[in-house]
């Protein structure tokens, strides 16, 4: 059986807007790519992750993918007062003229108000990364793809970027010119998906990936707010699932069983205790410790619905040789918003999340 013009047209301008956010729905943060759920297309290219053949070539077949971990199920952080949701939303509403030409927004992105560009959900994960490879390597030569690769030496473990255990956490180990290079070809890719067809739309938009300047990257994280953590709630109740114990204990690289993994949860749980809810350098208990940075949607969005703006990985800037919203490993005091890192080369800490400008032509 084979699609239609208009069925395929219909089908991709429904994926492009269904990845513009993973959380775009009420209710829907399930759906969220995890390592029990194959996620059907790119939130990078909204091309198809399996096959891996063209688009519309064959009918959509899942191929074998490795059961994991639902990492959504695996914390649950409770709420406290905010006051920074009552800021962000005296921010200026959306113009209206942008909000009728803005059919879709790119895959993968959340529009910031107050300075009209896009910036994506997550930090750019594994698994990402990996389908970029894939197709570079089918439309370049092979030192092309081999500049590509992530740094080994640069790696938290040796098999963070091939284990699909980690293929949802933010890829690392990768250069400034990497980084960029990655926004040029999503800018090519997902400009020839939306335009290709009989795609409904009012005019050609061209999106053009880029780094965002710290300005922006401030901004996105709620420096407006406060120019510490974007919130006045730095730390949280923290409700851990006891069925993720296995999950945990490989995590963790713990040798601790996991039956007693799960009781000493329970004991945590019952404490009631409240963390600093960003992934930095803090007192953990050893089943929540771990030697890398941590799934992309784990711990909670801030008001834009942006994750890991604080902490997890530190983020490349359009400046050089800066990072922004400091890593894992550093402490809470270094994550400020603007607070700068110091960038001189692929390492286990740094990572990166694109800005989408888009630009609609005649």
């Amino acid at each position: 059986m084979t699609m239609n013009a208009a069925a395929k047209s219909s089908l991709c301008f429904l994926v492009l807007a269904v990845l513009a956010s993973c959380n775009s729905l009420k209710g829907v943060s399930r759906l969220c790519p995890n390592s029990s759920r194959a996620n059907a297309y790119s939130s990078v290219s909204a091309l198809p992750l399996y096959p891996t053949e063209r688009y519309w070539d064959r009918p959509f077949v899942f191929e074998s993918y490795p059961k994991g971990f639902n990492e959504t199920r695996a914390f649950r952080y409770e709420s406290c007062p905010d006051t920074a949701e009552q800021a962000f939303q005296r921010l200026p509403p959306l113009p209206k003229q942008e909000k009728a030409q803005r059919l879709v927004t790119g895959p993968g992105t959340i529009f910031i108000t107050g300075k009209n560009f896009e910036m994506d959900e997550v930090e750019i994960s594994n698994k990402e990364w990996q389908h970029f490879l894939n197709c570079i390597h089918t439309d370049s030569a092979e030192e092309i793809y081999q500049f590509f690769l992530p740094h080994t030496a640069a790696l938290p473990v040796a098999d963070y970027f091939t284990n699909s255990f980690y293929q949802h956490f933010p890829v690392v180990g990768i250069s400034y010119a990497q980084a960029v290079g990655f926004c040029q070809w999503r800018s090519r890719t997902v400009t020839e998906r939306y335009n290709s067809g009989n795609l409904p739309r009012a005019k050609y938009q061209r999106f053009t990936y880029r780094l965002p300047t710290e300005q922006e990257w401030e901004w996105a994280a709620g420096n407006f707010v406060s120019r510490n953590y974007g919130t006045p709630c730095t730390s949280r109740r923290l409700y851990v699932n006891p069925k993720a114990s296995a999950y945990l204990q490989k995590r963790a690289g713990s040798a601790v069983a996991v039956d007693q993994i799960a009781q000493d949860i329970a004991q945590f749980n019952a404490a009631g205790t409240s963390l600093v809810w960003f992934n930095c350098q803090r007192e953990l208990p050893y089943f929540l410790r771990s030697a890398t940075p941590d799934y992309t949607y784990s711990t909670l969005p801030n008001a834009f619905g942006l994750y890991h703006m604080i902490g997890n990985v530190a983020e490349l800037v359009q400046e050089t040789g800066i990072t922004k919203g400091g890593s894992y490993r550093d402490p809470l005091v270094a994550c400020t918003i603007a607070s700068r890192g110091v960038f001189s080369g692929p390492a286990p800490t740094v990572g990166f999340r694109c800005v989408c400008d888009i630009a609609f032509l005649p």
